[in-house]
């Protein structure tokens, strides 16, 4: 807010004379005959001495050791992140501080923002996969998919109903010919237990490649549907092993009533590593790979595929900055991008190269994840660095990429597994740590103040 100066008479009288005196005086000098005007003088010019620039804080981190790999974290609405590892979900105060901790029966696959502002663990027990819900006394109310799906743990999202949506796959089925198919469908769960499942059209749509997870291609769309992107696998087992070809990958959006539609993705053959947003023009817009390109979708079904420039890699995570403009990560971390959804320039694309670094170690295959970019705090675009120990950001209108440096660790690899905003314009990010032979060591959930 800027300053407002304000000048203030003193309620006693002398000081009240002191101020006016001299201001009659000026007037009647102003009036006086021309014999008293005395000549010009000169008058010396003011060097204001230039104001003192502070130098920008740079951000602050303050990170918790997690004695397992993280895997995926939420924000309430109190502040609190709650983060899956090992069988538990955790949870850590605004200020960091250890808070409430439940465990499950099984392992922790993912842990999403539900509908009704709790967080939401994708697990698996003894008796299936299933999502548990935390309540807000901590207790955990569990609540199995039904038929023994498996369910796909990026592929998890609140909807408009107030319940959780989910996308689970049937075992992987091969005949005698050794042809392969597994059938899908689309479920959702009530925060009251209710469950119901939609098969979706074609027996062996996958939503999934097996070998190499998607990575978040499901979204409530302005249309009140669920909008996700169906991999389509034909499969063939040989001596060489099991071959897997796309084969007409579709788009399906699914009613709150379970209706589902398909919709065919013109001219492209796209496998796991896509992203679906719903966007402020009222559109869905996905990411695809291998063939690098971005598509808009409208509620209709319409698409409209705008090709990345030549020579880019596919982009993988994206989100939509204050400018308006949608921005993503690029497949192989290489680049930050930004392209434009309106106007004249519609689908033009900038890309700005991300900092360089020497990866120690070997990487993994199941967390080659792209890395995920949000809207944050200041206006710009935070973007988390896979395989380095850093968090990057870059404003609209900037074009150079700035970073924030993590803590040091004794090992060689950092994988940033996820960022998300926290509360009064701070961020939350997790990430796991490898050792040099590609083992998981641990991770950590860090809190950034800008």
């Amino acid at each position: 807010m800027p300053t407002r100066l304000r000048l203030r008479v003193a309620s006693n009288p002398l000081a009240r004379g002191w101020i006016i005196w001299p201001i009659l005086l000026l007037v009647l000098g102003g009036c006086a005959p021309s014999a008293f005007h005395s000549d010009p003088q000169p008058t010396a010019t003011a060097t204001l001495a230039p104001t003192p620039t502070a130098t920008p804080r740079p951000p602050s981190v303050k990170e918790v050791a997690v004695h397992e790999a993280v895997t995926g974290i939420a924000v309430t609405p109190d502040g609190r992140v709650w983060y899956g590892h090992g069988s538990a979900i955790s949870s850590l105060s605004p200020a960091g501080a250890p808070g409430p901790s439940v465990t499950l029966g099984g392992p922790v696959f993912n842990v999403v923002l539900g509908p009704d502002h709790r967080p939401w663990a994708v697990a698996r027990d003894s008796e299936g996969w299933m999502l548990a819900r935390v309540a807000p006394n901590g207790t955990v109310q569990s609540f199995h998919v039904p038929n023994g799906y498996q369910i796909d743990p990026d592929q998890v999202v609140a909807g408009p109903d107030g319940a959780m949506w989910y996308l689970a796959h049937g075992l992987f089925l091969f005949d005698a010919k050794g042809h392969g198919t597994a059938s899908s469908v689309i479920g959702r769960i009530t925060p009251a237990g209710d469950s119901s499942q939609y098969s979706i059209p074609q027996a062996n749509y996958l939503g999934l490649d097996f070998f190499l997870r998607a990575s978040g291609a499901i979204a409530a769309g302005p249309d009140r549907r669920i909008w996700i992107l169906l991999t389509h696998m034909s499969c063939v087992s040989g001596s060489a092993g099991v071959n897997c070809q796309d084969d007409a990958s579709r788009v399906a959006a699914v009613s709150m009533s379970g209706t589902v539609q398909t919709y065919a993705v013109p001219g492209l053959a796209i496998t796991a590593g896509a992203a679906i947003i719903a966007g402020p023009d009222g559109n869905l817009w996905m990411s695809t790979a291998p063939n690098p390109a971005i598509i808009s979708i409208a509620p209709s079904g319409r698409m409209k595929v705008y090709p990345l420039p030549a020579g880019s890699p596919a982009a993988a995570s994206l989100a939509f900055g204050p400018d308006g403009a949608l921005w993503f990560t690029t497949t192989d971390g290489t680049a930050i991008g930004r392209m434009t959804i309106q106007g004249a320039t519609q689908g033009t694309v900038t890309e700005h190269p991300a900092p360089k670094r020497a990866l120690h170690g070997e990487l993994p295959q199941d967390v080659e994840q792209p890395d995920a970019i949000i809207a944050g705090p200041g206006g710009a675009l935070w973007f988390t660095e896979r395989a380095y120990a850093y968090i990057g950001h870059i404003a609209p209108g900037e074009t150079a990429v700035s970073e924030v440096a993590l803590p040091d660790t004794t090992y060689p690899t950092s994988v940033q597994g996820a960022i998300v905003a926290g509360a009064d314009g701070t961020l939350w990010y997790s990430r796991t740590l490898f050792n040099a032979s590609a083992y998981p060591m641990g991770g950590g959930v860090g809190l950034i103040t800008p």
